[in-house]
This record gives structure tokens, C-alpha cells and sequence, in this order.
């Protein structure tokens, strides 16, 4: 119990770094803080995975789930962020992608849409494939 606490608090201390980027923070700059940016070019093939493997990334994308219930008004981006620090600090390689809706669908708050992948799989913020991928941060 004690290590879901420290995820979530650790999830915590990093969305609120992530609404400082993303509200303070030119874009231009971000590749320092997230990786390297490119135009979206999406993974082979989803591959397989250790069960093993894959529960660090579960907890760290619950312990965001949970931290952003804790500090309501945390968008979508400041989540992907989020989680992409976090798996980072654990040597787990992801990609941050942000999306916009089509041309035909826009004209609402959520037209832009960011979420996490990993190994080919969306781990955070799935929107159903509502939106194309433009950009990608990769660590």
C-alpha cells in the first residue's frame, strides 16, 4: 500500500511540473525536457510483453489515473507527460503522441488530444482513434 502512495505522489509532483510546462514553457523547448520530436510514424506491430514487464508500466499509468483525480483539471496533455516521465525514470521507453481531430469534427475544446504509447499500445488516454496523430516525443 505504501508504494501506490508514493507512485501517486510521485505522479502528482510530475503532472504539476507537466501543467508548468505546458503553460509556461515554449514548445520549441520541449524536446530537452521530453526526447526527441518527430512527425508521428506509428509503431510495426504491437509486440509481445512479460507480464512482468508490463506491471511497472499498469502502476505508473494507475498512479497518474489517480493523481489526476486528486488534482481535478488536469488535461490530457499534462497526464501524457506525466507518464512519460515516470516510465522514463524507470528506463521504460514510450512515446508521448499529440493528435488533432479531423477537419470535418473540429470546432470543440477537444479537437487536440495527447496520450501515451508503449511498445505500440496506448497506455493513456485513449480516444478511440478519434484522432490523427501529428507529433510524437519519443524517449
Amino acid at each position: 500500500m505504501m508504494q501506490v502512495r508514493l507512485r501517486t505522489l510521485e505522479a502528482m509532483a510530475l503532472l504539476l511540473a507537466a501543467r508548468f510546462l505546458v503553460r509556461f514553457v515554449p514548445l520549441r523547448r520541449w524536446n530537452r525536457l521530453l526526447g526527441k520530436s518527430s512527425p508521428y510514424s506509428p509503431a510495426t506491430g504491437k509486440e509481445m510483453t512479460d507480464p512482468a514487464e508490463e506491471e511497472p508500466v499498469r502502476q505508473c499509468a494507475a498512479a497518474v489515473r489517480r493523481a489526476t483525480f486528486r488534482l481535478p483539471a488536469t488535461l490530457c496533455l499534462p497526464q501524457a507527460i506525466g507518464l512519460h516521465w515516470m516510465l522514463r525514470r524507470r528506463g521504460i521507453a514510450n512515446a508521448v503522441i499529440v493528435g488533432i481531430r479531423p477537419a470535418s469534427e473540429r470546432g470543440t475544446l477537444h479537437d487536440l488530444h495527447a496520450w501515451v504509447e508503449w511498445r505500440g499500445r496506448t497506455i493513456l488516454g485513449d480516444s478511440g482513434g478519434n484522432h490523427a496523430s501529428l507529433l510524437q516525443f519519443l524517449s
